[in-house]
């Protein structure tokens, strides 16, 4: 038994010692990784073992033990951790720092064993032919380490098998199936030694070197290192889009670099990965990262000031199917920001030349509404009075709970603004009628009828292709319809009450207050007391009568702006 024992463990080290050689010359992974890790614990575990069985005191035969215990406590935790990669398991990062500490714990018990008890309660030495190894009695330690281990290996069974059950991969599945075959022959090998069934020899010695061979049949014939799978996952991870695959189930079966990355920061800010990605993708909405990035280019740590401009992702999805059946789906998500800013920049500057332009187009309009009233023989106080006149009309009715739903501020300022073309259609207006002094004939009165459909038509044609489709309809209905009259009898169409457009009723009360307190060529300005009372003569008659008593409950600040202007 002693020389089988040897020879196993001349055999096993010097396998080991290949296996390590062909794994550090692979790509650097996370399976490679711990594939290191594990095949470096085993190498020590036997090593140290050999020295225990060559040993010729107990000295020698104590490093031995504790040389082998600076691998030992790693083997199964590696395992656990190469299953659960398999398994595309996260293992929470606390939860790993636990484990590892826990094992580096009992590394430092059995190091520092001869000035406690915690691990062995007792520790002798003995020979029997040419077999000599160490006799050990236990302290607390060595049982919560064993239970910790038994703890792995049914984790390992339970997930291994769930997985294999749920996994279509064959090769995923035989891959699985092997590491559950080296867990079961570890966990036999340990209960033979712990029932006291093997001689005193460490039976799991054994079972490691089996698991040796089986990690050759591992590497080479099941292709844990595929050459190809290593070159798509390098391509990947490569990419500047983050990559992020699930299944039908909603858990992560793959993700790249800046997929982790990723991740990480939706669970830290946002919450459930899936759900925020399918909400996003839904809703066809970017993700926003306020003062940061979480990946940019080669940049790939997230980082967050209060300097930085805010980050644009956007979010792709495609379902994953194969023979018309879904298995799952893969999100990839593109840094934008520089287009998206670009973009925004670009519409900005499209606005501000466009709102340039309708400037310029509306100053134009306004000055042929001016160079009008210079025709009619007014020197331009008729579209400042009115202007402001509407202006100060708005913002009380906005008070008003009748309208102020519907009087927005937006609304109020495209009225005041549009009050300034409502007479524009004059422009068309003879100046034989325009500049008449006296009494219009019943065909002079027909053709100064006509100035509001112009004026309508006018706003149509300059301003419909640029102007806020809006401020078009305002402009357009103030021009055209101030002259109706709230009871009827009104031009161009005769409309009746509400029929009458909100910005058309607020433009006539207005207009024609105006006129009353104004001097024209064909009169002088009445007296504030009777354009008052003018006003309030034809309420619910040519005025809408709840816009005319709000014009009356202000006319001090009509009257204040009509002084000013003068």
């Amino acid at each position: 038994m002693y020389g089988l024992m040897l020879g196993i463990e001349y055999v096993g080290i010097g396998m080991l010692v290949l296996e390590i050689i062909y794994v550090i010359r692979q790509k650097s992974s996370y399976m490679q990784n711990l594939m290191l890790i594990l095949l470096i614990s085993l190498l020590l575990n036997f090593t140290g073992y050999l020295l225990e069985l060559t040993s010729r005191d107990q000295k020698s035969a104590l490093l031995g033990v504790k040389l082998a215990y600076l691998g030992k406590p790693y083997i199964v935790l590696s395992i656990f951790f190469f299953v659960m990669a398999l398994c595309k398991i996260r293992v929470p990062l606390i939860l790993k720092n636990i484990q590892i500490g826990f094992q580096l714990l009992i590394t430092i018990l059995v190091l520092t064993c001869d000035h406690h008890h915690l691990y062995y309660s007792s520790i002798g030495y003995t020979t029997i032919g040419d077999y000599s190894h160490l006799v050990l009695r236990h302290g607390v330690f060595y049982y919560l380490y064993i239970l910790v281990v038994c703890m792995y290996f049914v984790a390992i069974v339970a997930i291994g098998t769930h997985k294999m059950r749920n996994t279509k991969d064959r090769l995923t599945k035989r891959q699985v199936m092997l590491c559950l075959i080296m867990v079961g022959i570890c966990l036999v090998s340990l209960i033979l030694f712990l029932a006291g069934w093997t001689d005193g020899f460490d039976s799991t010695l054994l079972a490691y070197f089996i698991c040796v061979q089986m990690l050759v049949v591992l590497m080479f014939r099941y292709e844990l290192f595929n050459t190809l799978s290593l070159a798509k996952e390098e391509a990947t991870d490569r990419m500047s889009e983050a990559v992020i695959v699930f299944d039908n189930d909603d858990e992560i079966l793959y993700l790249n670099r800046n997929g982790e990355l990723l991740r990480q920061y939706i669970e830290k800010k946002m919450g459930n990965v899936a759900e925020v990605l399918a909400k996003l993708d839904t809703k066809k909405e970017h993700l926003i990262v306020l003062n940061g990035y979480i990946f940019k280019g080669d940049r790939s740590d997230y980082s967050e000031n209060p300097d930085m401009m805010n980050s644009v992702y956007h979010i792709s999805c495609r379902e994953t199917v194969k023979n018309n059946r879904s298995y799952g789906k893969t999100y990839v998500v593109t840094d934008e920001t520089d287009s998206f800013y670009y973009t925004e920049r670009l519409q900005a500057e499209v606005k501000g030349k466009t709102k340039e332009i309708v400037r310029m187009q509306r100053s134009i309009i306004g000055s042929f509404a001016t160079m009008i009233e210079a025709r009619d023989g007014i020197t331009g106080l008729h579209i400042k009075n009115t202007g402001s006149f509407v202006r100060v009309l708005v913002r009380a009715m906005q008070k008003d709970a009748r309208y102020r739903e519907v009087i927005t501020d937006e609304y109020a300022e495209m009225v005041s603004e549009a009050a300034y073309l409502h007479d524009i259609g004059k422009i068309a207006v003879p100046d034989y009628v325009l500049q008449k002094p006296g009494k219009l004939t019943n065909e002079e009165f027909a053709i100064m009828k006509r100035h509001p459909e112009e004026g309508a038509k006018i706003i149509l044609d300059t301003l419909g292709a640029l102007e806020n489709d809006e401020y078009v309809t305002i402009a357009y209905d103030m021009a055209r319809y101030h002259h109706e009259k709230y009871a009827g009898r009104g031009y161009p169409c005769n409309l009746h009450g509400e029929e009458i457009p909100l910005s058309a009723r607020i433009m006539a009360i207005c207009d024609v207050y105006e006129a009353l307190r104004s001097k024209r060529h064909y009169k002088e300005g009445f007296s504030v007391e009777k354009s008052v009372a003018i006003i309030q003569e034809n309420r619910g008659i040519q005025f809408d009568p709840y816009i005319t008593d709000i014009f009356l409950e202000h006319i001090d600040e009509m009257e204040a702006v009509f002084t000013q202007n003068s």
